[in-house]
């Protein structure tokens, strides 16, 4: 079990964006069941300082379980949702909408510190949302590319990671 509780503010000490500059409240826990490793988590972020008429509440829920077929290759499933409040879209706040996002992956151990992995993921948005398979604070656009990765407002996004990563 884990409990987090985080404020970020901006420049100016305010929290008025909820995924820029707000208060979160994190939930969650794990659990191992022979070769099966269930995890399910809560996220409640508040912007107090938001501007009338913008949403300043949303919550965000996931449930993920992975599964040892081998003591080398773990399948992965995971999915998520985020229920953002009432408000109103504009280019740097997220509006009113829900977003869910289903992940399906696997993982090959290397060894105890490598390993190759691959996911694919679907979105599925509210008619105003525009939450994406790799998200960005809005108006910030992609943090590698400098291009968004949001859709439009009611679509969905299909999208694939595929990777090696060692730890140090």
């Amino acid at each position: 079990m884990r409990a987090i509780y985080n404020e970020l503010n901006n420049k100016d000490g305010k929290m008025d964006n909820l995924f820029v500059a707000s208060r979160e409240l994190f939930l969650g826990g794990k659990a191992r069941f022979g070769p099966a490793l269930v995890q399910a988590a809560w996220v409640h972020y508040t912007a107090p300082d938001t501007a009338a008429g913008l949403s300043n509440r949303a919550d965000h829920l996931w449930a993920g379980l992975t599964y040892d077929v081998t003591p080398r290759f773990h399948a992965q499933s995971a999915i998520y949702t985020m229920k953002v409040g009432k408000g109103n879209w504009t280019s740097d706040h997220d509006g009113e909408g829900r977003g869910t996002m289903l992940a399906l992956g696997g993982m090959y151990d290397l060894s105890k510190r490598t390993f190759l992995y691959a996911n694919v993921a679907h979105v599925w948005n509210s008619a105003n949302a525009n939450f994406s398979v790799r998200p960005t604070a809005p108006g910030y656009g992609d943090p590698i590319t400098g291009n968004s990765t949001t859709t439009l407002p009611g679509h969905g996004q299909t999208g694939a990671f595929a990777g090696i990563m060692h730890n140090f």
